[in-house]
């Protein structure tokens, strides 16, 4: 691959991986004071529909209040501790924040030294983790691209393919330099077709770090998927499982780039 496009890569990677973490997605956290009855909490919790409140003690938010602890007495009587929850700091990454969302479905968020923000599943929906996970797809087929063009110079690479598949690239070729796009053949590939290639070549498949073919398989087929629903502004919460496994098997082949 030319050093420019590999430097571009290597830009996009570090954007991707440094540029975003878990306050791109917060929520200040709602407070009540101590001294307030369990009323005002109430009325919060319908107000802003989180079921988690911080509590204000002497002007600093000092514990927590679940919707199940809210009675008629005051909150602070009813306030928890934060040692029982997970709090992320300001710095965490979207992928060490999924993690954390995995075992509960609310986290607190540390910011400037205290606790201040929250973060649900729910936040997935939000812009910055569409554009995050749409830019790590991106890395990856770039990632596959470039390796895929170190091993195969020659574009032995086309001996792989199914026919049909190679027609179907060469005519989008066809079809794209009409228009005034010099793009290369390996460029008019879907991502599976690229993924298809790496994984059949044992030097190759070797650097994607997976476990077997067939989950390398399945992965890029999620992949794909996950980057049509956020073409289309599909949600994305409807399987949280799936966008964490996404997550993680980004996370596996970025760091090998």
């Amino acid at each position: 691959m030319p050093e420019r496009s590999l430097s571009m890569q290597q830009r996009m990677k570090k954007l991707f991986t440094e540029g975003f973490s878990v306050m791109d997605i917060v929520e200040p956290l709602p407070v009540v004071d101590s001294s307030s009855p369990g009323a005002d909490a109430l009325s919060l919790v319908e107000k802003t529909r989180l079921p988690l409140l911080g509590v204000v003690e002497e002007g600093r938010i000092s514990g927590y209040l679940r919707l199940e602890d809210i009675s008629a007495g005051e909150c602070g009587s009813a306030a928890r501790p934060f040692d029982d929850m997970t709090v992320l700091e300001e710095t965490t990454s979207l992928p060490a924040a999924f993690e954390a969302l995995a075992e509960s479905p609310y986290c607190f968020v540390r910011v400037d030294g205290d606790i201040r923000a929250i973060v649900g599943r729910m936040d997935i929906q939000k812009a910055p983790v569409r554009m995050w996970l749409f830019g790590m797809v991106t890395i990856i087929e770039m990632f596959l691209s470039r390796i895929i063009t170190d091993a195969y110079p020659d574009s032995g690479w086309r001996d792989v393919l199914t026919r049909n598949r190679l027609k179907r690239a060469e005519h989008l070729q066809l079809e794209r330099s009409r228009r005034g796009e010099g793009v290369r053949l390996i460029d008019c590939l879907q991502l599976s077709d690229k993924a298809n290639i790496v994984i059949k070549d044992p030097d190759l498949f070797s650097m994607l770090r997976f476990e077997s073919k067939r989950s390398a398989q399945k992965a890029v087929k999620e992949f794909e998927s996950l980057r049509n629903n956020l073409a289309h502004s599909h949600d994305l919460s409807l399987n949280w499982d799936t966008i964490l496994q996404i997550s993680r098997d980004i996370d596996i082949i970025v760091t090998r780039i």
